[in-house]
């Protein structure tokens, strides 16, 4: 693909995925569901002020309003346990992972994300692999549109 350079648009299924806190959505980690999910969000303003019910959720896309980070996970596995321990909903965090090194579309959700204040946590083995992973996140794949 590098070499050719198609003329197509080329996108990667899903390889992990992102929950968000408090509305239980999972966005996949792949590109057309992660291109989705960026082209909703919303800035955080209303046209009217919501109304204020009990339990009521404001409507809101994308972290505004919703998450002031992502945790990243390098493996899969551990949402049981974060779950249990509300670390979700008690941080505003959103939690993502794949298994392994990041892809191209999660790289384009922090490329998106950061700009927009929010911040990055990465949990990842103390290895070359470890340290790939973080530098995967900071600087792209080769299919991602940045870093």
């Amino acid at each position: 693909m590098e070499r050719r350079g198609p003329a197509w648009d080329v996108v990667y299924d899903d390889r992990g995925h992102l929950s968000e806190p408090h509305t239980e959505e999972v966005i996949g980690l792949g590109g057309l569901a992660v291109r989705r999910y960026i082209a909703d969000f919303g800035d955080g303003t209303f046209d009217t002020t919501p109304a204020q019910l009990p339990k009521m959720m404001v409507p809101t896309s994308g972290p505004a309003l919703r998450y002031g980070a992502v945790l990243f996970l390098e493996k899969e596995g551990f949402n049981p346990l974060l779950e249990e321990a509300h670390i979700a909903e008690r941080y505003d965090i959103a939690i993502a992972s794949t298994k392994g090194m990041p892809v191209s579309a999660m790289c384009d959700l922090l490329h998106e994300l950061c700009p927009r204040q929010i911040k990055a946590y990465v949990v990842h083995d103390f290895d070359k692999s470890g340290f790939s992973i973080v530098s995967s996140l900071r600087h792209g794949t080769r299919g991602s549109r940045g870093g």
